[in-house]
């Protein structure tokens, strides 16, 4: 991941946080005091390990493996694992955000379906429209992408609308209708 994808990733983060639901939605007080700081609070320790942590980056699922202090074999080299995003993401929910992680398992995926999604949503949808597009959250129509970007969906968004399930097919983003499913 470069830097342009890594700034765009978090800009539409913060924008779906945001306003990537309903407002009724959007502006109540647990949507206000979880969701936009759990997404601030990823991107401060994406960004406490500074740029080698960010350039690995591939996808949600995905790292470039980290070569430095590699153990060399007669095979090649051992890299250091890493946890993907994704892993890291749920990790991060669990230890920091979801206050029913030590209590009874309904508390727990209650709260982790009201919000644990909504924070995985916006992490998820930023990164796989920024660096690897693989449909991994559903659930979101046209009209709330130009809820997020009142000024204009920028065009690295708007173009890449021709890859689904494994096959390009000729996607045109003003041919979208503004009640169409998209998957982010």
């Amino acid at each position: 991941m470069n830097r342009i994808q890594y700034n765009r990733w978090k800009d539409f983060a913060f924008r779906m946080a945001d306003n990537g639901w309903p407002r009724k939605i959007t502006q109540t007080k647990q949507h206000k005091a979880i969701v936009r700081p759990a997404v601030e609070h990823i991107f401060e320790l994406i960004e406490w390990n500074k740029n080698p942590a960010i350039i690995r980056i591939e996808s949600w699922d995905h790292n470039r493996p980290n070569y430095r202090n590699a153990m060399k074999y007669p095979w090649g080299y051992r890299t250091q694992p890493e946890s993907c995003v994704g892993d890291e993401v749920s990790r991060i929910i669990n230890d920091y955000w979801n206050p029913n992680v030590y209590r009874s398992d309904r508390l727990y995926e209650k709260w982790d379906d009201m919000w644990g999604g909504r924070i995985h949503c916006c992490i998820r949808a930023g990164l796989d429209l920024t660096a690897e597009p693989s449909g991994g959250v559903v659930g979101f129509q046209k009209k709330d992408l130009k809820r997020m970007y009142p000024g204009g969906v920028p065009k690295w968004i708007r173009e890449p609308w021709g890859h689904q399930n494994g096959v390009w097919r000729p996607i045109i983003w003003e041919e979208i209708d503004h009640e169409d499913s998209l998957w982010l």
